[in-house]
């Protein structure tokens, strides 16, 4: 992330991930102009990234139901749910 953006190779910087250890990587995008837009899932919520970021989207299962469709024979367990 903060190759690209010192190469200027975009605008804004998806973060797909919940990883605390990345905010200073977030800080240093920022420091050259880059926006971040952090997606993570509630379970699992990085509050540093949440902080840090410019955006943040949680992606909740129905998210990922409506984007990849439901498919005969597969469904995404709930995080709280019971197999």
């Amino acid at each position: 992330m903060i190759r690209y953006a010192r190469q200027d190779k975009y605008d804004i910087a998806y973060l797909l991930s919940s990883d605390t250890d990345l905010v200073p990587v977030v800080e240093e995008a920022q420091t050259l102009g880059k926006k971040v837009q952090y997606a993570g899932i509630p379970k699992g919520q990085s509050y540093g990234l949440t902080k840090a970021a410019d955006d943040v989207r949680l992606i909740r299962p129905e998210d990922i139901e409506l984007f990849l469709g439901k498919r005969e024979g597969t469904h995404i367990r709930k995080a709280n749910s019971k197999k």
